[in-house]
């Protein structure tokens, strides 16, 4: 019996051609019509289905695509498929699967997105080999939502929805929070690793049912010279703010100090102070007690954000944080 892949194409380079000396932009081919795909689903009697919502540049990512990207995810049957591929951009592509995984809950297939880190027709280009790896991952008879990407050092490593983090300007791969990785495809066979943070089953979490994200949620990056005025804070369901990598931010000076944020807020606005690992020490001078302030640990930043968007789309602050700060998927929050 053949199975049944559903593939959906967003765009990212995955469908970007060069088009002149040193510039990309989409184009109007697919990875499906290269030969060494076409081989592999005629040979494995695999029946392709494709679907796109969209085709973007992931950069161009807004709030406003994403909600159109729930609002496709909800017309998708998911029963009537063996597994599906979801072709991004790397971009943005952490915040969509992040956001995809808590949106969907619980799932009984794998859909894995994979991207590209050159346009296909570059022969240095990782996309037919992603593609192809999801697969192979498809056979593990593992369930939820996925990534996998082949890393500049050449391993394919798979990551668990609610866990990616994004990735950096300066290296062309992508990390789990923490560097836990959920496996690895090793010639064309999937090798689950075996860690303490590392859910392999997800719990039954119910999805989403509405599409609206809540554009009042403000992530801050801490910086020397950060001036927490500078900031319209009308309108602020929630504050994220990102700490250095000792769970510290600044607490000293005139403008920059967190007590300058805590000030301009209302009591009735929680703030999420995200970083640092559960159970380590912290530094006595980042401690700071206020009505609706939480220290979050043990969490991908992204993962958190896109969580808030859908938290606080359509509950009322109390239980909106409540939801924030469950494990709802199998990810790791600890407050």
């Amino acid at each position: 019996m053949s199975k049944h892949i559903l593939f959906i194409e967003t765009g990212g380079t995955f469908a970007c051609e060069t088009k002149a000396a040193g510039v990309r932009d989409l184009g109007d081919h697919s990875v499906l019509d290269f030969a060494v795909v076409r081989d592999r689903i005629n040979g494995t009697n695999l029946d392709i289905s494709v679907k796109q919502p969209f085709r973007v540049l992931s950069e161009n990512m807004t709030l406003e695509r994403l909600e159109e990207w729930l609002l496709f995810l909800k017309t998708v049957d998911f029963a009537a498929y063996d597994g599906v591929v979801i072709a991004h951009g790397t971009d943005t592509l952490a915040y969509t699967v992040n956001l995809t995984a808590f949106a969907l809950g619980k799932q009984d297939i794998p859909l894995v997105f994979i991207a590209a880190d050159r346009p296909l027709f570059q022969a240095e280009s990782n996309g037919t080999v992603n593609f192809l790896a999801a697969l192979d991952f498809m056979e593990a008879g593992e369930t939820g939502v996925f990534a996998l990407f082949r890393n500049e050092d050449g391993r394919i490593l798979v990551h668990r929805g609610g866990r990616l983090r994004q990735m950096n300007d300066i290296e062309t791969s992508f990390y789990s929070h923490r560097g836990v990785f959920f496996g690895e495809l090793r010639d064309g066979h999937f090798f689950y690793h075996e860690h303490r943070l590392n859910l392999r089953f997800q719990k039954a979490a119910l999805p989403y049912d509405g599409v609206s994200l809540r554009r009042g949620i403000l992530r801050i990056f801490p910086y020397p010279g950060l001036q927490y005025s500078a900031f319209n804070l009308l309108g602020v369901d929630a504050v994220l703010l990102d700490t250095y990598h000792s769970a510290t931010f600044c607490t000293a000076g005139d403008t920059e100090n967190l007590n300058d944020l805590l000030t301009l807020l209302p009591l009735s606005t929680p703030i999420f102070i995200v970083g640092g690992v559960d159970g380590e020490e912290r530094y006595a001078a980042v401690l700071r007690e206020r009505e609706n302030l939480y220290f979050v640990t043990d969490v991908a930043p992204e993962a958190f954000y896109m969580k808030a968007l859908l938290s606080f789309g359509d509950r009322e602050t109390a239980a909106a944080t409540a939801y924030l700060l469950e494990n709802s998927i199998g990810e790791k929050v600890s407050s």
